[in-house]
């Protein structure tokens, strides 16, 4: 079970617990309220839960001066945490990042 955590400088936002997948997808829109783009960057983490357990699998960091907001996406890499020595083992997560009032986006 894997999910995903949005967080800027004043809010976090996380999606849903995708269950029995090594490769979820969510389709989420978050509106951060109080978001102010002079925070720098937006904390993407992604968690592992596991019998109870919740393992930190990584995150990216990105820096909104220069991101691209016009809603075009991009797959952003997540370096590993640690090192397996598996070459294969990598993630990313793709995200679509759109700045402007919440209300045109309907």
């Amino acid at each position: 079970m894997v999910c995903c955590c949005f967080s800027s400088k004043y809010e976090s936002r996380c999606t849903r617990v995708a269950r029995n997948t090594n490769d979820p997808v969510w389709i989420h829109n978050f509106t951060f309220e109080n978001f102010v783009i002079n925070s720098k960057e937006l904390e993407v983490a992604i968690f592992d839960y596991f019998q109870g357990r919740t393992a930190f699998i990584g995150e990216v960091l990105i820096n909104l001066q220069v991101a691209d907001l016009s809603g075009r996406a991009y797959w952003y890499p997540i370096p590993p945490v640690w090192d397996t020595g598996d070459q294969d083992l990598s993630s990313q997560v793709r995200l679509f990042l759109l700045l402007g009032h919440p209300r045109s986006y309907r």
